[in-house]
C-alpha cells in the first residue's frame, strides 16, 4: 500500500544516512509487525546482529508479534530458542506471541507445549491462557478449552470474558449444548456476564442451548401412567353409558 511504500522509502533514506541505532531498528520492527511481515522482521534482527547490535527482549518480542500475525509458528518457536541461548530469556509476552502464532497455524499441541514450558518457570497470566484457549478454539478442541479453564480456577485465577468466550465458542461449534449451558450459567454466576454485557449472541445461545436440551418441551407422560389413565377413562365412559348418562357433545354456539 501507499503507507508501506512511504515507510520503505524512509527506511532506505535512514540506511543511506549512516549507521542506525537501536531506536531506528525498533521502529522498523514495529512497522513490520503491523504488516505481519515475519520474514522482514526476522531479517531485521539478523541485520542488527551484523551491525554489532544485540536485539533485546523488546525487539525480539516485536518480531514474535510479526510471527503471530502471520501464523509463522515454527519461526516463532525457533526465535524462542534463540532467546534462551542468547542469555536474554523470553518472558511471558514472548510465550504469548509464540502461542498465538501456533494458534493461528492451528498447531494447538505446540501452543500447549509452550504453555507447559512457561508454567514450569512462572505462573502464566490470563493473556497467555487466552492465547492458548484461542489456539484450542481454532483447532476444534473444546475439551482442551474446558481443561484450561479448570487449570485457571485451580490456580486461583478467575477466567475473564475472553477466556470464557473462547471456551464457549469451541463448545458451540462442537454442538456441546450441555457445556454451553453450563458455561453461560457460570459466567452469570461469577459476574463475567451481566445484563449490561450480555449481547444478542449470548441470549440467542442461551435459548438455543435450552431448546436443544429440551427445557422448553412438555414432559412426556410415562408409559405406565398413560396405561392407567386410559383404563380409568374407559371405566368411567362405560359406567356413564350403562347409567344412560353418557355425555353428549356440546352444541356449537353461533357467534
Amino acid at each position: 500500500s501507499g503507507a508501506h511504500g512511504e515507510a520503505n522509502k524512509l527506511w532506505e533514506m535512514l540506511q543511506s544516512a549512516g549507521p542506525l541505532d537501536g531506536f531506528a531498528y525498533a521502529a522498523r520492527l514495529r512497522e513490520r509487525a503491523k504488516a505481519r511481515d515475519h520474514a522482514g522482521a526476522l531479517a531485521l534482527l539478523q541485520t542488527m546482529r551484523e551491525a554489532g547490535l544485540t536485539p533485546d527482549v523488546a525487539a525480539t518480542n516485536t518480531a514474535l508479534d510479526a510471527c503471530a500475525g502471520a501464523g509463522a509458528w515454527e519461526e516463532a518457536c525457533d526465535l524462542l530458542g534463540q532467546m534462551r541461548a542468547s542469555g536474554a530469556p523470553p518472558n511471558a509476552y514472548s510465550y504469548r506471541a509464540a502461542i498465538q502464532a501456533c494458534g493461528k497455524a492451528k498447531r494447538w499441541e505446540a501452543g500447549l507445549k509452550l504453555l507447559a514450558e512457561l508454567k514450569a518457570r512462572e505462573e502464566p497470566g490470563l493473556k497467555v491462557y487466552g492465547a492458548a484457549l484461542g489456539g484450542c478454539l481454532a483447532g476444534g478442541q473444546w475439551q482442551r478449552c474446558l481443561d484450561l479453564l479448570q487449570e485457571l480456577r485451580a490456580s486461583g485465577t478467575q477466567p475473564d470474558h475472553g477466556c470464557y468466550g473462547a471456551a464457549l465458542a469451541a463448545c458451540h461449534r462442537a454442538r456441546e449444548w450441555e457445556q454451553v449451558h453450563a458455561l453461560l450459567y457460570e459466567m452469570r454466576q461469577v459476574g463475567v456476564l451481566t445484563p449490561e454485557t450480555m449481547r444478542p449472541y449470548h441470549r440467542g445461545l442461551w435459548q438455543k442451548a435450552k431448546r436443544e436440551l429440551g427445557y422448553f418441551k412438555q414432559k412426556a407422560t410415562p408409559p405406565h401412567k398413560r396405561k392407567v389413565r386410559a383404563e380409568r377413562n374407559a371405566f368411567f365412559k362405560k359406567r356413564a353409558q350403562s347409567s344412560g348418562r353418557a355425555r353428549r357433545p356440546r352444541p356449537v354456539q353461533e357467534a
